[in-house]
């Protein structure tokens, strides 16, 4: 979590009570090659920050053109 914690100091301070009132919110969790985040027609719930790797993220139109 030290990735995010960085991250969220760019936008301003934030003292060490309230990143772990924030965090305590957050599961980290590892995403295997290939495994999706997030499906197409399901709602999401959840978002996502990337501490190491690579995502490929896409939309597809009604006629299944991936982009």
């Amino acid at each position: 979590m030290q990735g995010f914690k960085e991250y969220i100091k760019k936008f301003g301070s934030i003292n060490e009570d309230t990143f772990t009132a924030l965090i305590a919110n957050f599961k980290q969790t590892h995403l295997p090659k290939n495994e999706m985040f997030s499906k197409e027609g399901v709602l999401a719930r959840k978002i996502g920050f990337l501490e190491k790797g690579i995502v490929r993220t896409f939309i597809r139109s009604y006629e299944g053109k991936e982009y």
